[in-house]
């Protein structure tokens, strides 16, 4: 399979994962679900993983602050590194978070995190193969995305 054919693969299942995750979150049964003052869906996690998860939230703001400053230096082998450890790789190395996640059935926040760590994958693979600041800036902005839908749909 010639690039352009992988480029067009991998732009349709990321495609797929986003419209899945939308069209899902409008169809939530939200009754139940403990729905806070706000109208998002309450994760009701311990301390211990409401930090965990602030922690991973507050070093995916890190890595994307150091991919735009990288891509200002037109560092693209950097911005490949940098991206691809928040992919999905890094999806896997926290248990609790997973281990809540599956025992509540929580398939919309699932899905999003899975679809973000996977475009973390998607600006990697951008930045090595184009070395293009706008096509990896297009990427950064997809990736924005999963964290605006999220925080508009989960609270502590």
């Amino acid at each position: 399979m010639n690039y352009l054919m992988q480029e067009k693969v991998k732009r349709f299942g990321i495609l797929v994962i986003m419209v899945f995750f939308f069209v899902s979150c409008s169809v939530i049964n939200r009754d139940k679900k403990d729905v806070g003052v706000s109208g998002r869906t309450v994760l009701k996690v311990s301390k211990a993983t409401q930090d965990e998860i602030s922690k991973e939230m507050r070093e995916t703001l890190l890595i994307l602050n150091t991919i735009m400053n990288l891509l200002a230096e037109g560092n693209y082998t950097m911005v490949e590194k940098s991206a691809s450890s928040m992919g999905l790789v890094r999806a896997g190395e926290h248990q609790e978070m997973r281990d809540y996640i599956w025992e509540h059935q929580l398939r919309e926040w699932r899905m999003n995190g899975r679809a973000m760590h996977a475009q973390f994958d998607r600006i990697a693979a951008v930045a090595n193969a184009t070395q293009d600041t706008n096509a990896v800036l297009k990427e950064v902005g997809k990736l924005y995305g999963f964290c605006i839908g999220c925080h508009e749909l989960f609270s502590f």
